[in-house]
């Protein structure tokens, strides 16, 4: 562009442009100087060519600001580039901000005054808040949400890394049973409630992780959206039901993009719904949300599967009956499915025989038999311990199959009893066919 013609661009009103500059006239140096960035400054002279209507400011690579006109907005619109410590702390950061590159061309200094004509290209990377197209209130809302859940207890959370799981070919009926329940088929199809117990030590906890995980991979791409919550009794908001509802829901949210909308629109209406009694938010931060949702569903609706283990590791008799009437409640929403795993502690038992709507217990020390289980998680466990600490044994003299089967019968059916003793064998300090005569 002539500079004549770019004196012009920058000199304007509003959308009105200035009537042509003489170029001779101005004083304007066809050997223009061009100035580093920093000796940018805003010259009191051009001020009064600019109504407010026509000046926009745009941040400088160094953080500053310079103005420019209504054309070269509209040719060149503004790109952020910097954020304020306030802005930082107040709303994380979002796709929205600047990913791209800069390119500097003709920073000059012309008939005393200073121009930057600076073109922004933005290169996109889309984030997560960009993907599910969430604008920055509605990201500060669900963070709200997030701050009052217990996200620990979730079963991809880092806490749970080492949880226990069931090994490769072992619970795999139960296993089955409980991916057909999911998906309204198999035996329990008709139950929305399904109570799962059985005695310590009996493996609950690694079936329900696995079977979470399992669900968790089976569901990416589709319309199925899987909360969970895992009890711990030795970590403080993890052995109570305080975070019970807040902690499914923000799930719920991180999946649903229209009860994401719905949920928001809770939270901002009254944000104190968040420190709510725990029936007030499964009314209205979970089933609420959920109903209003399937007003205008897609196709096919979205389907809810809850997962909640370790009951009887919240502390108290009666937090951990409103657990089960909470639950309940979740359940007789339409397309949503929930399973509870526990011990058959007094709360279970009593609510076993209230006879609640839509539940099935199923026992699993009686239903499901573990000792072939067992046989198989010993043998699986001595062969990665023979690997692992004696690679250089034959490998067909050391483990027989027989200690497998001892161990297994020794265990009575429970799982907790064979891995205390594959933890004694599997030690690098000693031989661990010597710790395995132990054991027998």
């Amino acid at each position: 562009m002539p500079l004549g013609g770019l004196i012009r661009c920058l000199l304007c009103r509003g959308n009105e442009a200035v009537s042509p500059v003489d170029e001779s006239s101005a004083g304007i140096s066809s050997g223009a100087e061009v100035v580093p960035l920093g000796r940018l400054q805003s010259n009191p002279a051009v001020r009064p060519f600019l109504s407010p209507a026509s000046i926009t400011l745009l941040p400088s690579l160094d953080g500053k600001q310079f103005e420019a006109s209504v054309e070269y907005q509209r040719d060149h619109p503004p790109t952020r580039v910097s954020r304020s410590p306030e802005e930082t702390a107040s709303s994380p950061p979002t796709s929205s901000h600047f990913h791209g590159q800069i390119e500097e061309a003709n920073i000059n200094h012309v008939g005393g005054h200073y121009f930057d004509n600076r073109i922004a290209y933005t290169l996109s990377s889309p984030g997560p808040a960009r993907d599910l197209g969430i604008d920055g209130e509605s990201r500060r809302l669900l963070d709200e949400l997030g701050k009052k859940s217990a996200l620990g207890a979730v079963v991809n959370a880092e806490e749970r890394a080492y949880a226990p799981r069931c090994l490769h070919e072992t619970r795999t009926r139960v296993l089955n049973n409980l991916g057909e329940w999911s998906a309204a088929e198999g035996r329990w199809k008709d139950a929305k409630l399904l109570v799962l117990t059985g005695p310590a030590g009996h493996g609950k906890t690694a079936i329900m992780q696995s079977f979470a995980e399992q669900l968790l991979r089976r569901s990416r791409g589709t319309n199925i959206v899987i909360a969970t919550f895992f009890f711990k009794a030795t970590i403080p908001d993890q052995n109570q039901p305080k975070a019970l509802v807040t902690t499914l829901a923000y799930q719920v949210a991180e999946h649903w993009p229209s009860f994401q909308d719905n949920i928001v629109s809770v939270i901002r209406d009254n944000v104190r719904i968040l420190s709510t009694s725990l029936e007030h938010q499964m009314d209205h931060l979970l089933t609420g949300p959920i109903v209003r949702s399937h007003a205008s569903p897609p196709s096919p609706p979205f389907v809810v599967i809850c997962a909640v283990d370790g009951l009887d590791e919240c502390d108290g008799d009666d937090a951990q009956s409103r657990v089960i009437r909470l639950l309940h409640t979740l359940s007789t929403i339409p397309n949503t499915r929930v399973v509870l795993a526990s011990r058959p502690e007094f709360p279970i038992q009593s609510v076993l025989k209230s006879g609640m709507s839509g539940m099935l217990h199923i026992d699993l020390n009686k239903d499901y038999n573990a000792a072939g289980d067992i046989r198989q998680f010993t043998w699986v466990r001595l062969l990665e311990i023979r690997d692992k600490l004696l690679p250089s044994i034959n490998r067909v003299s050391w483990p027989r199959e027989r200690d497998a089967e001892q161990i297994a019968d020794h265990s009575s059916g429970q799982f907790i009893l064979a891995e205390t003793a594959m933890k004694y064998v599997d030690d690098r300090r000693y031989d661990p066919r010597k710790r395995l005569e132990e054991v027998h």
